[in-house]
């Protein structure tokens, strides 16, 4: 069950997991021994851990499988002896792996959406599963990236067009070319600053992949002609 937006709620624990699907429309519930129950594969952060790197971490623990993250499922809040839990949930692709039976999972099972609604043993499951169908599996996965932090205008003497990072834009960008790996990025953009390529350049040198220019995305173009960029994003 999700909050109202905008009211606040203390929150003890935070966890992180995905709907896994597979080409064949199926997707993955794993049983809990100790708690005798069905669920989608999830776990709570480790210190210092980020959301998206739980959930890929958790989905291989609990099955095996290298998730490939699409759509952001949004969350579900419910109490557990701790305090209030929030758990985060992904649409995610089964790249590849197995299961093998484990410490937190005895069993899996590739069921269909339909079937995996009468096997689920908690009502918040319930709830992502809906938001899962309502989505549908996603065809291709976009993510959209502003530029990481850039110096200042006022102390940049140069064409605006050359403003690089500051330091801690380098860093964000640091941060990035280890994070956005986990959505399986197999082709990149960038508008023409040199702060939007320097933005995405980590992550260009972890996957080895060529950073094409895209004028249409910068921001005087898409200032001008709003719909050409946004025609091009959806291309």
């Amino acid at each position: 069950m999700r909050t109202t937006p905008g009211r606040a709620e203390r929150v003890d624990v935070r966890a992180a997991g995905a709907v896994v699907w597979r080409e064949s429309g199926e997707i993955a519930v794993v049983h809990r021994p100790r708690y005798d129950d069905w669920s989608f594969p999830k776990g709570k952060l480790d210190r210092g851990e980020t959301m998206p790197f739980a959930a890929v971490r958790e989905v291989a623990e609990e099955t095996g499988l290298r998730a490939r993250l699409g759509p952001l499922l949004g969350d579900v809040r419910y109490t557990v002896p701790e305090g209030r839990k929030l758990v985060g949930y992904w649409s995610a692709h089964a790249a590849d792996g197995g299961f093998a039976p484990n410490e937190e999972t005895d069993e899996l099972r590739w069921v269909s959406p339909g079937h995996a609604a009468e096997m689920l043993s908690y009502l918040h499951d319930l709830d992502v599963l809906r938001r899962f169908a309502a989505r549908g599996r996603p065809t291709s996965t976009i993510v959209l990236v502003r530029h990481a932090k850039a110096g200042s205008r006022a102390q940049w003497d140069g064409a605006d067009v050359e403003r690089p990072l500051s330091s801690t834009g380098r860093e964000q960008a640091r941060h990035l070319g280890a994070l956005l790996p986990l959505f399986g990025p197999d082709r990149l953009v960038s508008a023409p600053p040199q702060r939007c390529r320097a933005t995405i350049a980590p992550l260009a040198s972890a996957l080895g992949l060529p950073v094409g220019d895209e004028p249409l995305l910068s921001e005087d173009a898409y200032r001008d002609d709003p719909a050409a960029g946004l025609g091009r994003l959806l291309e």
